[in-house]
């Protein structure tokens, strides 16, 4: 009966053991596996390309946006710059609307005080300390102004121009 038995495993291509045939085919089967794994392993990237290029997207990344920063800090700058320059207008335009209804008060007085000296009569009483106080606070007014820079200058015919004194409001064409 185990004549028979060897006789039908030869018949249908089983070995004499039961390693036989099938061991060998599922042996064939593992080595082919790891023999296309290592053909296929150069298509694909190993784990240290893939790191290597992980790490060259990132520092990319990391470049873009340091030159992100480095434009947005420009930028801040820019916009301080410009704040700056604005609010030394702001504050010039106020000066300089100050200093005009600080002259306009001046003129005030000046014109005050001339009339009184053009009336040719000498004050008296009260009206003398009256026409003494306003000069005096004329006076007081002039050495204010030219401790902040305002003085006053000739502004007659004849006189030349000067761009550091004078203010252009038109210009006319000499005939000569």
């Amino acid at each position: 009966l185990g004549g028979l038995w060897r006789g039908m495993a030869q018949a249908s291509g089983e070995g004499e053991s039961s390693e036989g045939p099938k061991a060998k085919a599922a042996a064939e089967a593992e080595g082919a596996e790891p023999a296309a794994a290592q053909e296929a392993k150069p298509a694909a990237p190993s784990k240290g390309e893939a790191l290597r290029k992980e790490l060259s997207e990132l520092q990319d990344k990391v470049k873009a946006k340091k030159q992100e920063l480095l434009l947005s800090l420009a930028d801040f700058e820019n916009t301080k710059k410009r704040f700056a320059k604005e609010r030394e207008a702001r504050n010039r335009g106020a000066k300089a609307h100050f200093a005009k209804k600080m002259i306009d008060t001046y003129v005030e007085f000046d014109q005050l005080t001339a009339h009184g000296e053009k009336a040719g009569e000498e004050p008296s009483g009260p009206c003398q300390s009256f026409q003494e106080g306003i000069v005096l606070t004329r006076d007081l007014y002039r050495t204010t102004m030219a401790r902040f820079g305002v003085e006053q200058f000739d502004t007659e015919r004849g006189h030349p121009f000067m761009q550091s004194r004078h203010e252009a409001v038109g210009s006319v064409e000499d005939s000569s």
